[in-house]
């Protein structure tokens, strides 16, 4: 059965999907399509904490992701990117491909922290693409149904080019003392 057809305002399903999308994945000498989703985490919820604290620990070499793991607050999200194509409400950490971390306030929301797992990143050869895009599109798609305006984020200058190819519209914008953004996406 669908539980899309049912109300979930007042049922804890654990991670919440939130849309279907693509990635290259490699086989062999060449890149396939694959089918991937992207969810939500709750973290009240036992499973998806189990989830996150696998994650904290097999990714324990990865830049960001003991600070997308870190504490829950209710402007807080974090999302993943999953090849599991079903029962989101328990995750399998090893079908996790990607995490981020964004906090939303009113229409404002900021992009925190972007991490993908780094077992599909080798520094000869890339064992999957399209992972921070796909990620990074469908969480833009939710947040313009929230009537989000814009995203807020700090990019260092090597990362830069991903977030200008992935959104041209992209707008560079000066950092202040209270705002560590350093780019702009209106959405």
């Amino acid at each position: 059965m669908d539980s899309s057809n049912f109300n979930s305002a007042n049922i804890n399903f654990g991670a919440r999907h939130i849309a279907k999308t693509k990635i290259l994945k490699k086989a062999s000498d060449k890149y396939l399509p694959r089918e991937a989703h992207i969810v939500e985490f709750n973290f009240r919820n036992m499973n998806d904490k189990k989830t996150i604290n696998i994650l904290k620990e097999k990714w324990k070499d990865a830049k960001y992701t003991q600070m997308i793991c870190s504490s829950y607050s209710n402007n807080r999200h974090v999302y993943a990117l999953t090849t599991q194509k079903s029962n989101f409400r328990k995750l399998n950490p090893d079908s996790i491909m990607g995490l981020a971390d964004i906090y939303l306030e009113r229409k404002n929301a900021s992009l925190k922290f972007l991490q993908v797992n780094p077992k599909y990143i080798n520094k000869k050869d890339y064992q999957a693409k399209g992972i921070g895009k796909s990620l990074m599109h469908g969480i833009v798609n939710k947040l313009k149904k929230q009537k989000c305006e814009y995203i807020d984020l700090y990019a260092l200058p090597n990362i830069k080019p991903f977030y200008r190819k992935i959104f041209p519209k992209i707008l560079d914008k000066l950092s202040t003392k209270e705002s560590y953004t350093n780019m702009v996406l209106e959405i």
